[in-house]
């Protein structure tokens, strides 16, 4: 990214979190450290989530990252198939089991960064996320939350995370992380213009960070609303939850019971 070279190379690093839950006082030191021409988190460079759920329809059990409350499913949905596909542990040296406590401060790494850098980017995101009802006027409003959430435990206590957070994150916003992040620049977008919600439709977009939305043409990004992983196998990792959409049990996923989700709006995929 720019000046700061390969992701995040030139932040300090801490080998965990532990200061910041026993001595609350030091966290503005833990997530504020002026770095040349940045402002970032002072963390091990972890890209993480929060909350890990499990199903057993593959032959081990599999390991989802689960947001909880938090509106962060485009993030969630990168890790989801990062460290499916083993890449997260290659560029971090972490599995899923490691991500939970550096959620928050990631975040706040990858938007106080692509603040300075890409500052159109973090417009766009705080723009979108005033389609949620999310009225932050700058980066700051955004982070304040997320330091709120972190505070209040939720990075260790996905049922201590609350509806305040959503990061609205448009396609190309999306694309930008993957290449910051993973440095993965051959990706393509195919935009749907509302191909309509399915097991079907879903399972044909194997492999794939998968854009899904409403029926109102008019608002952003094809309304959309959601991201979800489908994996290589037609899985569907979504919401904490790994669901394989050739089985009849995925007619019970929320996904495709959830009434405001009628249509498949985009995919992002790894060339």
């Amino acid at each position: 990214m720019g000046h700061l070279g390969k992701p995040f190379e030139k932040l300090a690093i801490l080998a965990d979190l532990s200061a910041a839950y026993n001595t609350p006082a030091t966290v503005d030191e833990l997530l504020y450290t002026d770095l040349p021409g940045a402002v970032c988190v002072r963390v091990r460079p972890l890209l993480c989530s929060a909350g890990v759920g499990e199903r057993s329809e593959m032959s081990d059990a599999v390991k989802v990252l689960n947001q909880s409350k938090w509106g962060v499913c485009g993030f969630v949905s990168i890790l989801n198939a990062m460290a499916h596909n083993k890449k997260l542990a290659a560029f971090y040296g972490v599995t899923i089991d490691g991500m939970q406590d550096q959620l928050a401060p990631e975040l706040i790494t990858w938007l106080k960064i692509t603040n300075v850098e890409k500052p159109e980017m973090v417009r766009d995101i705080l723009v979108f996320c005033k389609e949620f009802g999310r009225n932050y006027n700058t980066v700051d409003d955004l982070v304040r939350v997320i330091k709120q959430e972190f505070l209040a435990g939720a990075a260790r206590d996905p049922q201590r995370m609350t509806a305040a957070l959503d990061i609205a994150m448009p396609p190309h916003c999306l694309v930008q992380y993957l290449r910051d992040v993973y440095r993965v620049m051959n990706v393509s977008i195919t935009h749907f213009y509302h191909k309509a919600l399915s097991r079907s439709e879903l399972t044909a977009l194997k492999d794939s960070i998968v854009g899904v939305g409403g029926s109102i043409a008019t608002k952003p990004y094809d309304h959309l609303l959601h991201w979800v992983y489908v994996d290589e196998k037609g899985g569907l990792w979504n919401w904490g939850n790994y669901d394989n959409l050739a089985s009849s049990a995925s007619d019970n996923n929320a996904l495709l019971r959830h009434p405001s989700l009628t249509s498949i709006t985009c995919r992002i995929k790894v060339l």
